[in-house]
């Protein structure tokens, strides 16, 4: 348990305790990352099919985030692991609608997953700082719009790529929780 409390912060002790033990956490934190990572790389691949090289530049960008968050696993640092990824997913989800569908783009169904992932490591506080964050992309993406500050793109038809999006955002929560 040594490196575990954190100045009054007892979600380490926790989290400890509903998992088992740390290297359990550790070993649940390494397979998300994984996956994650995983997920990001085909999304690359998906927008490239398409010829979007934009939203794959950033989606390669968002892996760097993604696998630096190890060195805070290896630290058992898991509140601030969680928080970096949840601030770098939905970052990512928010740019790749602004670039595409806006409000409409398939991806913001990860909106609600980080959120569900990210209270399994964090403080109410955090939640809640994560949460107005998540509020304000989600305001961005409307307002945006509606104000004129960017254009979505048109949806012509589904693709490929959404079946799989949805489909990773949703074996990753289900692994998480």
């Amino acid at each position: 348990m040594t490196g575990l409390s954190t100045n009054q912060n007892t979600k380490p002790l926790l989290i400890v305790e509903a998992y088992g033990n740390i290297q359990l956490i550790t070993t649940i934190f390494h397979w998300f990352i994984a996956l994650i990572s995983m997920g990001l790389i085909a999304g690359i691949f998906i927008v490239l099919s398409v010829n979007n090289t934009l939203e794959a530049t950033f989606l390669a960008i968002g892996i760097l985030p993604v696998i630096a968050s190890l060195y805070g696993i290896r630290h058992k640092k898991f509140e601030l692991t969680a928080i970096i990824l949840a601030v770098t997913l939905i970052s990512l989800i928010t740019l790749m609608a602004t670039t595409g569908l806006g409000i409409h783009q398939i991806s913001i169904i990860g909106y609600p997953a980080i959120l569900i992932v990210a209270s399994l490591v964090t403080q109410k506080r955090t939640m809640v700082i994560i949460t107005l964050y998540n509020i304000l992309c989600v305001a961005w993406l409307v307002f945006g719009e509606l104000s004129g500050a960017y254009t979505p793109t048109i949806l012509v038809r589904s693709v490929i790529g959404d079946f799989f999006s949805v489909s990773i955002i949703l074996i990753l929560t289900a692994i998480m929780v």
